[in-house]
C-alpha cells in the first residue's frame, strides 16, 4: 500500500502556470512563465566568474552575508539595520519562510483579487485561512475600499500586497497604499509587500512599504529587475529587526542559506554600477512594450487590455473562456496563463509577458491574433 500524503497537500496542487506551460507543444514560445528572458547583464556574470575562480563558495550566515544585507539596508535609504534583513533562495522562498514564520492554523491572511498566486498555497500549506479582497476589473482593478474594510475581521493578522502587481503590471497609488496602512495601523495588522518588479516601472517607482508603515515586511529580490531568476537571490527585510528572527529559523531549515556566489553578485548588483544595469534591461523592456503596443493598434485593435504601470506582463480582455483558451494556445505552441489562475476577477482576461525576442514575440501575438 502507498504511503498517503501529508493532508496539507491535499488543498494545493501544481499551479496552473506550470501545468499549462508543461501540456505546450513542442517548443512552445513562452508568454506564460514570470520571466524576463534576457541576458544578465555582462558586469554581474563577470563577478561571477571572479567568484567562482578565485574564492570558496560556501556556507554563509543563515540570514545572509553582512556585507550583503548591509547593501540591502542602502538600498531601502537605512530605513532598516542589516540584522532586519534575511536574504532568502529568491522571492519565492521569502514569501513561504514569511507564512512559516507568521501563520497559525485558522490565522486569516488577506490577498488582493486578483494575485500571484503562490501566496494563497503557502498560506493553506501553513493551515491559515487566505481572504480575497476586490481589485475591482470594471474599474481598472483598483482596490475596492469598501470590500477591503469588510473583509477585515479579529482573525485577519497579515495583509499581503504586490506592488507593481502580478499579474496586472499595475502599482496601487498611493492613496491606495495609505487607505490600507491606515485600517491596518488601527487593527494591529502586518503587512507583507511583494515588491519584487519596484525597480521595473514606467512611472515614479513606488514607495517601499518600509517607508509607508513600521509594522511591515518588505519582499523583493534580484530575479526579475537583473534577469536572475536562475541564480536564486531575494530577501525579506522590516524595520522592526525582531520579525526577522523567525523567519531566519524558517528559512534555516528549508535552505541553510541562499548561495554564496549569488551573494556575492548582489553585493556588485546594489552598487551604483549594478543599479545603472537595470536601466539597460528597462530599455529592451520598453522596446517590446512599444512593439507589443503598435502590433494591437494595428492587428489587433478589437482587442482591449489593462494599461500596465510596471513591466513585463500585459492583462488582455478575452470573450471567451480564458482556461480553455490557454489551453488551447499550449496545445498550438503559444503559452499564456488564464487570468482566472490569479483570482475569480481574474476570469475572462489572460496574463502574457513580452520579455523575449521580439521575432519570437511577434510569433507568439501571431498566433494569439488568431484567437482572440
Amino acid at each position: 500500500m502507498l504511503l498517503r500524503q501529508a493532508e496539507r497537500m491535499n488543498s494545493v496542487q501544481k499551479s496552473i502556470i506550470r501545468q499549462i506551460f508543461e501540456a505546450a507543444q513542442g517548443k512552445a514560445i513562452n508568454l506564460g512563465l514570470g520571466e524576463i528572458q534576457f541576458e544578465t547583464p555582462e558586469l554581474l556574470k563577470k563577478r561571477a566568474s571572479e567568484v567562482a575562480l578565485n574564492e570558496n563558495c560556501r556556507y554563509t550566515e543563515n540570514a545572509g552575508m553582512k556585507e550583503f544585507r548591509e547593501q540591502i539596508a542602502n538600498y531601502y535609504h537605512n530605513e532598516i539595520k542589516p540584522d532586519g534583513v534575511c536574504v532568502t533562495c529568491g522571492a519565492a522562498e521569502a514569501i513561504h519562510s514569511c507564512f512559516t514564520a507568521y501563520v497559525n492554523p485558522g490565522d486569516e491572511v488577506m490577498l488582493a483579487d486578483p494575485t500571484f498566486l503562490a501566496y494563497e498555497a503557502s498560506i493553506k500549506l501553513n493551515k491559515g485561512v487566505p481572504v480575497f479582497y476586490r481589485l475591482d476589473p470594471d474599474k481598472e482593478f483598483s482596490l475596492d475600499k469598501e470590500d477591503f474594510a469588510a473583509k477585515i475581521s479579529s482573525s485577519t493578522k497579515i495583509v499581503v500586497i504586490c506592488n507593481p502587481s502580478n499579474p496586472l503590471s499595475k502599482c496601487f497609488t498611493l492613496e491606495e497604499l495609505k487607505y490600507m496602512v491606515d485600517i491596518c495601523s488601527e487593527k494591529n495588522i502586518m503587512i507583507i509587500s511583494d515588491e519584487i518588479y519596484r525597480e521595473l516601472t514606467f512611472i515614479p517607482r513606488q514607495p517601499s512599504i518600509l517607508e509607508l508603515y513600521d509594522n511591515s515586511i518588505a519582499i523583493s529580490g534580484l530575479s526579475k529587475a537583473y534577469c536572475m531568476t536562475g541564480w536564486r537571490i531575494g530577501w525579506t527585510a522590516s524595520k522592526i529587526s525582531q520579525y526577522i528572527k523567525p523567519i531566519v529559523v524558517a528559512h534555516q531549515y528549508q535552505s541553510t542559506c541562499a548561495p554564496y556566489i549569488s551573494q556575492k553578485i548582489g553585493i556588485t548588483a546594489l552598487s551604483e554600477a549594478g543599479m545603472a544595469t537595470i536601466d539597460e534591461i528597462k530599455a529592451q523592456l520598453q522596446k517590446n512594450y512599444d512593439f507589443i503596443v503598435n502590433y494591437f493598434s494595428t492587428k489587433m485593435a478589437h482587442v482591449k487590455y489593462l494599461k500596465p504601470d510596471a513591466v513585463p506582463y500585459l492583462f488582455i480582455k478575452v470573450d471567451q473562456d480564458d482556461t480553455k483558451l490557454a489551453a488551447e494556445l499550449a496545445y498550438k505552441g503559444v503559452i499564456v496563463i488564464p487570468g482566472s489562475a490569479f483570482g475569480a476577477n481574474g476570469k475572462g482576461w489572460i496574463r502574457i509577458s513580452y520579455a523575449l525576442d521580439i521575432d519570437l514575440l511577434e510569433k507568439g501575438l501571431a498566433f494569439l491574433a488568431t484567437s482572440l
